[in-house]
């Protein structure tokens, strides 16, 4: 496996290649310098096959261009030093509740094109949240009239959207851009 292997590496890119992902396979585990990991179009459909314990050091993550559907309140225990986040291009349609919650030092959040209906800011822990992207999504509501209260959000995108409801008129002048 590749944490026996590369004990110290820091950048892993396997972007644009067909992986078999199996349970328990551990791949990630362990690698205590990684801090860039680029799994993009790697046609990975759930989070639930990567293991990231150990992984502490890990503050880029770009999983675009993949099968993801579902991302589940555990998926991201274990990264919790991450400041980029990309998940663009899935199709993800449904996000449990605190599945963000373990992410306090989350910078940018890309989630544009994938199927989601509902967003809520007020699953955010991160001070330090500066970009959502929502982008090209079904988003018809969006909440988060307690999360902006303690999260600095600067660009805040949701165009392309069938936005209905929107709870969060009366924090606009925390954000600097809105699309």
């Amino acid at each position: 496996s590749l944490n026996s292997l590369f004990v110290n590496i820091e950048h892993i890119d396997i972007s644009i290649n067909l992986i078999e992902y199996q349970t328990n396979q551990n791949l990630f585990k362990n690698l205590n310098k990684l801090k860039h990991l680029n799994l993009s179009s790697t046609g990975l459909s759930s989070l639930t096959l990567l293991d990231f314990e150990g992984s502490v050091e890990l503050s880029w993550l770009d999983l675009s261009f993949n099968k993801l559907t579902i991302i589940k309140s555990n998926d991201f225990e274990n990264t919790i030093g991450l400041n980029y986040l990309y998940l663009e291009n899935n199709m993800i349609f449904y996000i449990e509740k605190y599945s963000f919650s373990f992410l306090q030092v989350l910078i940018y959040l890309n989630l544009n094109n994938n199927e989601l209906k509902y967003f809520d800011l007020n699953e955010f822990n991160s001070k330090f949240l500066r970009h959502v992207h929502l982008k090209n999504n079904k988003i018809e509501h969006l909440d988060g009239d307690k999360g902006l209260k303690k999260v600095p959000v600067e660009i805040f995108d949701v165009s392309f959207n069938k936005i209905l409801e929107m709870n969060l008129r009366k924090y606009f002048d925390k954000i600097n851009s809105i699309n």
